[in-house]
């Protein structure tokens, strides 16, 4: 069904996670310089929050609420801590890349997507 290709992903960047930390963690064994460890792990385990609350939101709310307050919350999330956030921008380019991502499987794929709380409101 339409929720198909969203586990699919979820799932994948949840492994390439878990193999970038257990490289990121032989990296960090090997170089036993003193060197202090420059990982975020902080970043890495918000993106996981944030991709298993979409997993477990996006039925019940629907894709296209939960991928525009995904990719929002992901912005924030990835931006540098000496940039300032841009809200409204991020808002923006949330908001037209779910319309469109949903417009192009609706119609351009015949897939149908949960619309979740929209329903009665899009086709």
């Amino acid at each position: 069904d339409a929720a198909f290709i969203p586990y699919i992903l979820a799932s994948t960047m949840c492994v390439l996670g878990v193999l970038q930390l257990r490289e990121a963690w032989k990296l960090a064994g090997a170089s036993q310089s003193g060197a202090p460890d420059t990982a975020d792990y902080r970043t890495v385990l918000k993106t996981l929050g944030l991709v298993v609350l979409y997993a477990v939101l996006f039925s019940p709310v629907g894709f296209p609420i939960m991928t525009a307050v995904y990719l929002f919350m992901q912005f924030i999330v990835l931006t540098p801590t000496d940039k300032k956030i841009n809200y409204a921008s991020y808002g923006l380019i949330a908001l037209l890349t779910s319309a469109s991502v949903y417009l192009t499987f609706r119609h351009g794929f015949d897939m149908i997507l949960p619309v979740g709380l929209l329903d009665g409101f899009i086709d």
